[in-house]
């Protein structure tokens, strides 16, 4: 619509997708935010950086951080969180200023998932509090 996107957005999915939006894959209408879109909420690991996970048996992903229980986060866990961080920056870079969240909004939607992710390591009851759908 002739707007620049939002850098907040674009850093954020930037970060967790370990790709630029200036990358090869980028072409005609693909961008970082259908990428991540089109991914959304079904293959989340396959839009994920993958330094960000680690591939153990049976398929299963786990990320090299542990609760403050001193337990590894489940793949369950790793998913609801990318899962909401992704939305949140999908939120953050819609084409229409208008539509995009402030950066007051962006910050308290973070620290629900961080803290969430902190406290239980499962996010899931907390998708609605901060505008995802399943």
């Amino acid at each position: 619509m002739g707007s620049e996107p939002s850098i907040h957005g674009e850093m954020l999915l930037e970060m967790f997708i370990g790709k630029r939006p200036t990358d090869g894959m980028f072409k005609e209408s693909l961008n970082l935010h259908n990428y991540v879109k089109m991914n959304l909420p079904e293959t989340v690991a396959n839009a994920a950086d993958p330094r960000l996970l680690q591939y153990g048996g049976e398929g299963a992903t786990s990320i090299n951080y542990r609760h403050p229980d001193h337990r590894h986060a489940s793949s369950y866990e790793i998913q609801e969180c990318l899962i909401s961080l992704f939305g949140i920056g999908l939120a953050c870079s819609q084409e229409t200023p208008s539509e995009r969240l402030d950066t007051s909004d962006i910050l308290a939607k973070l620290l629900v998932v961080r803290n969430k992710f902190m406290e239980t390591g499962g996010i899931h009851e907390q998708r609605s509090r901060i505008g995802i759908q399943s």
